[in-house]
């Protein structure tokens, strides 16, 4: 047997040693940091990277020699903590929403479009972690049995309202986050390419105390365009502000904040409709009707309160009438109103309907009046008439 051959494999066996030690290493230190950082986790804590790591290692009776071989765990604790997996596009300002289909897989909305785009190599269970991680920082119940959450966030600087989605109601077992980002500072209403005329308008709609409604899709810039409305009315004013999340963008210290929580006694958004009337308001903004609050905010409006904004899903600015009536009645039940007085109701009170889509006005109409089911209205925009006569 030729020397050289025999003194080449002892040098090979010898790297393949030195590789299985730094394997068997850098596997039982992974090993005991995750199951580490997983118990803290339990008992709702997360620890910082230093004191895991030093705990670690000491336990395991292993030296860190060289920085590099923590560079591996510091890596993947930063992707646990901080979804360091998702920051090349949380800091693109032209994406407007994020939506994490899974460990591999994820959509971007530039702008209406959703472009789809993969993740770095990530396993199913890191990224189940990551969320978990994600609730707890923001102090949120996340589990079976409630699976649902939303919140406000910061990530890399950036504002952003992340909605959860838990594994136990999808049939693959896959948990989804939903992020929508919020502008730093509201729009301006020259931002929504809108005509000077119809600024003017809405700048006398605000300053004679109107009362106004946004509607669009979902992500369509209802919150934003609330948030630039807000920012043209008398820093003087008191303005009590109701979400259950927290969206609308104020620095103003007469303006009031009331959070909901509907899962909390009293602390619906119901609820602060109420309260909010006992608290002496030149104005009040409702973040978004969907349900039961929507019956004290349309009584105020008919109570006297004026100057009133509030946002809900519809598909144009004059279906927003039908669903204010339609929630309306659904939870006014037990008031024996007409469906006929609710229309009236609605239609004497709110003076105009914002319809956004794309972060754009679309249409926008002034309610006249109504009679029997029928409001009436007239459109100061109408693009959808503008693009079907020019086609």
């Amino acid at each position: 047997m030729n020397f050289k051959i025999i003194k080449q494999t002892n040098a090979e066996q010898t790297i393949q040693d030195d590789v299985d030690k730094i394997s068997q290493y850098y596997l039982q230190v992974h090993t005991y940091f995750k199951q580490q950082f997983s118990e803290s986790l339990c008992r709702g804590k997360i620890i910082e990277f230093e004191n895991l790591i030093n705990a670690t290692l000491l336990e395991l009776g292993f030296s860190a020699q060289d920085q590099q071989d923590l560079e591996f765990f510091r890596t993947w604790y930063e992707q646990i903590v901080n979804l360091a997996y998702i920051q090349q596009f949380v800091q693109q300002l032209d994406i407007n929403e994020i939506i994490l289909h899974g460990p591999n897989s994820i959509q971007l909305d530039l702008g209406g479009k959703l472009v789809s785009s993969n993740l770095a190599d990530f396993t199913l269970e890191d990224y189940q972690l990551s969320l978990e991680v994600l609730a707890i920082k923001n102090r949120a119940t996340w589990n079976f049995a409630t699976p649902f959450a939303s919140f406000f966030v910061l990530l890399c600087g950036h504002q952003f309202r992340a909605s959860l989605i838990h594994q136990s109601t999808s049939p693959k077992q896959m948990s989804k986050l939903y992020l929508r980002r919020i502008a730093h500072r509201p729009f301006g209403l020259s931002d929504y390419k809108i005509q000077s005329s119809v600024q003017c308008i809405l700048k006398q709609a605000i300053d004679t105390k109107q009362n106004i409604i946004i509607t669009g899709p979902a992500g369509s810039g209802k919150t934003s365009m609330l948030s630039t409305l807000l920012g043209h009315i008398d820093k003087r004013e008191h303005i009590i502000i109701l979400e259950d999340t927290h969206e609308i963008q104020s620095d103003s210290k007469s303006h009031t904040f009331l959070l909901a929580n509907s899962k909390l006694e009293n602390k619906g958004l119901k609820d602060y409709c109420a309260y909010a009337l006992r608290m002496r308001p030149d104005r009040i903004l409702l973040g978004e009707m969907r349900s039961s609050e929507i019956v004290p905010f349309i009584l105020a409006m008919n109570n006297g309160h004026k100057g009133l904004m509030s946002t809900i899903h519809a598909n144009s600015a004059s279906d927003a009438i039908s669903r204010l009536a339609l929630l309306f009645s659904i939870y006014a039940q037990g008031h024996n109103i007409s469906y006929e007085t609710i229309i009236k109701l609605i239609c004497i009170n709110i003076d105009i309907i914002i319809y956004m889509t794309n972060k754009q006005v679309f249409e926008m109409i002034r309610v006249l009046g109504s009679e029997g089911k029928h409001p009436y209205f007239e459109y100061i925009i109408n693009k959808g008439a503008y693009e079907i006569t020019s086609n």
